[in-house]
């Protein structure tokens, strides 16, 4: 099962909500600092294509593979001897893929052995995060003419609990996985690794390749079914077996979109919410998210949502923006679940309610969602809408920090650096601080300062600590600049 931690990266308008007035740690400075711009808000909005779990929902993996092998989970050398029977079929047409960022680029059938090649994708859906790691679950299988067919090895790829890792965004990692051989007369088969996993791909076809399909154009024009035309512009946004190409893609979409497609509906409005493919227009935007809305998906009501919250093509209503995030939240869908939470947490649209942040912040935490994590981190750290808890708090910041989520990795930093719920310990202050003040954090850049300029965790060097000051002091944080100016700079 793909497991990922989240690290913001790119500059993007869209993001998702964070809490209007969140207090920040920051140790080394005479008050605490709270972040309130649009453009912080803008970081956490997510596309939130698909309502399914996301990869980095951790879920875990409890499929048990119809049989075993002794050599099950070990990365192997390959066998390379292609026996009587071989057949390859590239970029095969699959059914239902249930990940946006995993894809089949090639099938290998031999007499005793199946292989599957893939190519994933560690782009986040927000376009501004990168999934750090992956794995595989040992328990994957193949399912073909009812029968299941075991993993014997990964090529490419480790098995769980290891893992693979990426050190940037947009990384590609190919891999294969060896499975037993199915029957030769197979026309489809799934590939599953667990059933609470989105890497589920049903109908891997082998009888035609997406190559004999590739003239998708002739075939969007014909009578194709809505679902088609949604597959096929995911085909162009993804770059699946084609061209990436967005305008194709808002074609397609919008194709779908017409036909009342709720998943093309909430597509198409992210295309004109951002200008992919389109023009940009926010009001267009608001017009497909309120279709895919009243159609009951989730995703489609959480974008309706943030667009009330912030004003986006809508006049800005705290209330119509709380009525989007529960339909949605009530859905199980984690980014809603924390909006609701982040509402909840400074009354807006609702009575102001810490019990009821926790609440919510806490379902969407479970499913792995970094900011919810954050901040029921947060609110266990200070004894809000909970009993003050400084291991929770610890706990919660650790899990968000492990995603790379900026906000609770300064505020990891801040709690080693302390000692609250944890041994002081400044070297992992340090290593957590830094971690924040490479993605661009002003509050841990300072943080990092300080304990240059003290030798906390580090050894005292007042250029490095003028440094950070400086990237600190750039982003408006006044904390540095008084620095700054104490050091004579």
């Amino acid at each position: 099962m793909m497991k990922y931690f989240l690290s913001i990266l790119l500059a993007s308008l869209l993001a998702f909500t964070v809490a209007d007035a969140q207090v920040v740690n920051t140790p080394h400075s005479s008050k605490k600092t709270t972040t309130t711009s649009k453009t912080t808000k803008a970081k956490n909005n997510t596309k939130a294509r698909n309502n399914t779990k996301s990869k980095n929902n951790g879920s875990s993996s409890k499929q048990k593979s119809g049989s075993t092998a002794s050599n099950r989970g070990k990365n192997q050398e390959p066998n390379t001897n292609k026996g009587n029977f071989y057949r390859e079929i590239a970029n095969p047409n699959v059914v239902n893929n249930r990940s946006s960022h995993l894809k089949v680029s090639k099938v290998i059938l031999k007499d005793n052995e199946t292989i599957i090649e893939f190519v994933y994708t560690n782009i986040a859906d927000d376009g501004k995060s990168y999934y750090q790691w992956c794995t595989i679950n040992r328990n994957s299988y193949i399912l073909a003419n009812g029968a299941k067919y075991a993993l014997n090895y990964a090529e490419g790829i480790k098995v769980s609990p290891e893992k693979t890792y990426f050190s940037q965004s947009g990384e590609l990692l190919v891999f294969k996985l060896h499975f037993d051989g199915i029957p030769q007369n197979t026309q489809e088969f799934d590939f599953i690794e667990d059933e609470s996993s989105n890497w589920r791909i049903y109908g891997i076809c082998l009888t035609e390749s997406a190559a004999q399909h590739s003239s998708a154009n002739a075939r969007a024009t014909s009578a194709n079914t809505p679902e088609e035309n949604f597959n096929l512009g995911e085909k162009y946004y993804y770059g699946n077996g084609v061209s990436k190409d967005y305008t194709q893609a808002v074609y397609y979409y919008r194709k779908a979109a017409e036909q009342g497609h709720a998943k093309a509906q909430n597509n198409l409005g992210y295309m004109y919410q951002n200008g992919k493919g389109v023009s940009q227009s926010y009001t267009e935007a608001v017009k497909w998210y309120r279709k895919s809305a009243e159609q009951g998906y989730a995703a489609g009501q959480s974008n309706l949502g943030y667009m009330y919250q912030y004003g986006y093509g809508v006049s800005q209503s705290y209330t119509e923006a709380v009525k989007w995030y529960r339909k949605s939240a009530e859905q199980g869908y984690a980014k809603a679940q924390y909006s609701l939470g982040s509402m909840y947490d400074n009354g807006n649209g609702v009575a102001q309610n810490h019990t009821e942040a926790v609440k919510w912040y806490r379902k969407s935490a479970e499913q792995g969602n970094a900011y919810a994590q954050r901040n029921l981190g947060h609110m266990y750290q200070y004894g809000k809408g909970v009993s003050q808890n400084y291991t929770e708090a610890v706990n919660w910041y650790r899990k968000s920090a492990e995603r790379c989520n900026a906000l609770g990795q300064n505020d990891l930093g801040c709690m080693y650096d302390k000692g609250y719920g944890v041994s002081q310990n400044y070297t992992e202050a340090v290593k957590w601080y830094r971690k924040a003040a490479e993605q661009g954090n002003a509050t841990a850049q300072n943080n990092l300062g300080w304990m240059y300029e003290n030798g906390y965790g580090v050894q005292r060097e007042l250029q490095m600590a003028r440094i950070w000051y400086q990237k600190a002091a750039d982003q408006g944080n006044e904390n540095a600049k008084n620095a700054l100016k104490r050091l004579g700079y």
